[in-house]
């Protein structure tokens, strides 16, 4: 089981939020911890391994952080009469940079990790 206080702690320093900002999004990087735990592979060897793979829980909460502020401010509209302005925040490239950061976490600890179950997926 990964140490959900340094996924924490790693997603506060990824964030730049305090600790009391980041409470919100504390059940989140819990259930980023749970989920990497849950795809463990027997390679994983603890105490050695648990750094690298708090990272990437990190990096997955930090990167549905994004999508979540992305989503509270993507978008902005003002409308007079027949002209509209659209201000859609730069949130895009944002989220695919937190998405980008994600994955390579995720690379990283790959050898680590059971392979992700897929509905409907036959067995070899």
């Amino acid at each position: 089981m990964l140490d959900k206080d340094l996924v924490f702690k790693y997603f506060l320093t990824f964030s730049g939020l305090d600790e009391d900002a980041g409470c919100r999004m504390r059940p989140v990087c819990d259930a980023a911890a749970g989920a990497i735990s849950a795809r463990l592979s027997e390679k994983a060897e603890f105490p050695r391994d648990m750094e690298r793979l708090c990272l990437a829980a990190a990096a997955v909460a930090y990167s549905g952080y994004l999508e979540i502020g992305s989503a509270d401010s993507s978008m902005q509209e003002i409308k007079v009469g027949d002209i509209s302005l659209r201000d859609s925040a730069a949130s895009g490239s944002s989220a695919k940079g937190a998405a980008d950061l994600r994955d390579s976490f995720l690379a990283g600890v790959a050898p680590l990790l059971k392979a992700p179950f897929v509905f409907r997926q036959v067995a070899p």
